[in-house]
């Protein structure tokens, strides 16, 4: 006969424990597992009080190693001091901004514990308290990610066992197609762009395709006039987006933008595109000029400076540039991120069905 009985509260929280007698005069004790099934093993021991002692001896035991384990396990927060200033060599200033702002929501919605202690209900929690809170998906998803690689990390450092975002996925964002300018909505900013360098700056993006960051830390040795080419290259006080360096074509008005301010820059200009004085631009300047400019020719609020990029991909799609060369020219890393253009030029897809 199997007789169950529980623990006292202070010991090894366990599954339902049962005790049994076999035929051969010895006590076995079973623990009821997850899936249902029964787990037996022998105590060694005839008399039942014995037994019972016996299986107190090892939850002891093993409270005791669960307990030396907790207090070397750190804390949410003490891991974040240690991985944030481990990354912050590596990252940008942006990203260590991120994962600060998604570590504060996320100590706001699953609370400070020890690491090993969160679930993939605290996840979950998570990521419907980001939405709850007004968060755009985009900004949900990026926090997401942030803490996910945290937890990774405590992964790859023996720390954990496995990651409560193990299971978890992203929050799934309806399907938006980007937004871009045609030729004549691109020239009507243009000629509304009274400072020349600013101009200079947003129809180079227009006819490459790079980044604002690419643009405003461009330098004059970056530029290769006999190859026609512009190579973006990480310095010890900036690197792209992706942490890879690449090499852009020079369109033919690119080229004689570019060659102009070359002619007429003065010595002390290292940067492409700057201030009077050689002085940098911030980008934050720039995106707000860029807003100014397009509210002055009454282009609608969902354009941004991004929204050059996107034309740049446009039109080269328009041109019948296949998606791999689009990629190689916008640096995406991953062909998926090109493939969100693959819609705008159907014209062309009908071109190419009627080859065969």
């Amino acid at each position: 006969m199997a007789y169950s009985f529980t623990l006292s509260r202070k010991t090894l929280a366990m599954p339902t424990t049962y005790l049994t007698k076999r035929n051969n005069g010895i006590y076995y004790y079973g623990l009821r597992l997850p899936d249902g099934r029964i787990k037996w093993t022998s105590t060694r021991q005839t008399a039942r009080q014995n037994a019972q002692l016996f299986i107190k001896t090892i939850v002891e035991r093993q409270q005791k190693e669960q307990d030396e384990n907790k207090n070397q396990m750190p804390a949410f927060s003490q891991f974040y001091e240690t991985y944030s200033s481990l990354r912050s060599a590596t990252l940008k200033k942006g990203t260590l901004n991120l994962l600060r702002f998604a570590y504060a929501t996320f100590i706001e919605s699953a609370g400070d514990r020890i690491l090993n202690e969160y679930t993939p209900l605290d996840v979950e929690k998570f990521k419907q308290f980001c939405l709850q809170k007004k968060l755009s998906i985009t900004t949900v998803n990026m926090y997401f990610r942030s803490i996910k690689a945290m937890f990774s990390q405590a992964m790859k450092f023996e720390i954990l066992d496995k990651s409560p975002f193990r299971n978890s996925t992203l929050v799934k964002a309806p399907e938006r197609r980007p937004v871009y300018l045609s030729k004549e909505e691109v020239q009507k900013l243009l000629d509304a762009v009274p400072i020349p360098t600013l101009r200079d700056l947003f129809q180079t993006a227009v006819l490459s395709g790079m980044r604002r960051a690419e643009l405003i830390n461009l330098r004059w040795e970056n530029i290769d006039f006999e190859r026609r080419q512009i190579n973006i290259l990480n310095s010890a006080g900036w690197q792209s987006k992706t942490g890879k360096e690449r090499s852009v074509p020079m369109h033919e008005t690119v080229y004689e933008i570019l060659k102009r301010r070359s002619l007429t820059r003065g010595s002390f200009e290292n940067y492409v595109f700057c201030k009077p004085g050689g002085f940098k631009y911030n980008s934050c300047h720039v995106t707000h000029k860029f807003r100014k400019y397009c509210d002055r020719v009454g282009l609608p609020k969902t354009v941004h400076l991004h929204t050059l990029r996107h034309t740049t991909a446009s039109l080269l799609v328009n041109a019948g540039i296949s998606l791999y060369e689009v990629q190689k020219i916008l640096g995406h890393q991953d062909i998926s991120t090109t493939q969100i253009y693959a819609h705008i030029a159907p014209s062309t897809l009908l071109q190419s069905i009627n080859r065969i």
